[in-house]
């Protein structure tokens, strides 16, 4: 995935990794939040309806109409 730097300091390469920065997450409510926020963002900018729509007309070979 092409994450953005804030989301990929959440990605881990192991479970004893995963399990340290849920761990990490959970004493740091604000770093959370600031984790939480982004991935929205990411979610809100990557996956909006418009850019679905396009990924789809494009796999099925449609073209938009105007």
């Amino acid at each position: 995935m092409n994450l953005p730097p804030e989301l990929q300091a959440a990605v881990a390469s192991s479970a004893a990794d995963l399990a340290r920065l849920t761990a990490d997450l959970y004493h740091d409510p604000e770093k959370a939040a600031s984790l939480a926020e982004a991935g929205r963002d990411y979610i809100r900018i990557r996956h909006s309806a418009e850019r679905v729509r396009s990924a789809l007309d494009r796999s099925l070979g449609l073209a938009r109409k105007t």
